[in-house]
Formats: C-alpha cells, structure tokens, sequence
C-alpha cells in the first residue's frame, strides 16, 4: 500500500489506532491514539513518518504466508514484539473511519476551511485532542523522496517488489 500509492498517483487513505496498557493487574489505558493518514507524492510515506516497522511487517507477512518459519523465529527471539495484546474498540476504530471518510470529502469537496485538509491527523482519545504532526521524507527515501518512481505504475516486478 506504501507503494501504491506512489507508483499509480492515487492517495490512500490509512488509519490506525493504539493503544498502550500498564502492567498493573486489571491493566489500565495509559494512551489511546488514533490516525489518519494520507499518502500520495508530497507527503511522507508510513516508514519515514515511522507509523510501520518494516521489520514488524516483514514479521507479519512471514506468519501469514510462512507459519513454520514464523515460528522458528520467534523460538529463536528473532521476531519484533510478539505477544504484545493489540486490542481494538469498536468505538474508536469506527470514529477513524469517519474521520477518514471525513478527510477524503474535504479532499473532493473542500467543506472545511482552505487548511482544512492534512496529510497526518492524530486524535488522542485518551486526552481528548487533536493533532496535526508533520513528517517530512527522510533524505534518500526510495518510496517518497526519489520522483522517479512516481507514476511508474504496472512494471515487473509489481510496485518494485522482489521476493
């Protein structure tokens, strides 16, 4: 999706949602952030705006599509962050994609202000506020800092992937 989105000139629209728990017996929230964030040519891509782990993806895809392997690996201590709980509250997952259908309107039809778009928004749940952070691309950025491959499109391999 990273890709995509760079290769076709098409935004997409990612949303995701966090939340950190203590160690206290019942856990209690300690953060609950929630984003928006849309990708396209002049805005950061999820790696340098460091909102995906590419190890951590990596890691996921291999459970996905490699199981056995998966778990020698992390036998092995080799994978990033497994069993931590990743809940999802209906209420907050659903307030995202609004806020997501929300950001893509004021993309099509401008109903908020002339700021009224942002590439990133973060809502705070837990705080009650929202963010508006700004990422740049990291120098050298094969996805959103070099326009070369913008635009690119169908090529072999698919997006630039090698497996």
């Amino acid at each position: 999706m990273n890709r995509f989105t760079y290769y076709y000139l098409t935004q997409v629209v990612d949303i995701g949602l966090a939340i950190d728990v203590s160690d206290a017996d019942p856990p209690e929230i300690e953060a609950m952030d929630g984003r928006v964030t849309v990708l396209g040519p002049d805005n950061a891509c999820l790696v340098c705006a460091e909102l995906v782990e590419p190890e951590i993806a990596r890691a996921e895809a291999m459970k996905r599509d490699h199981p056995d392997d998966y778990e020698k690996l992390k036998h092995e201590a080799y994978v990033v962050g497994e069993g931590n709980p990743a809940p999802a509250v209906v209420t907050f997952t659903t307030e995202l994609a609004c806020m997501a259908v929300n950001e893509m309107l004021q993309r099509t039809v401008g109903f908020r202000a002339v700021e009224g778009s942002a590439p990133n928004r973060v809502r705070k749940f837990h705080l009650c506020e929202d963010r508006r952070p700004g990422y740049k691309p990291r120098s050298g950025c094969r996805i959103c800092d070099d326009d070369g491959l913008w635009g690119r499109g169908d090529i072999d391999p698919f997006i630039g992937r090698v497996s």
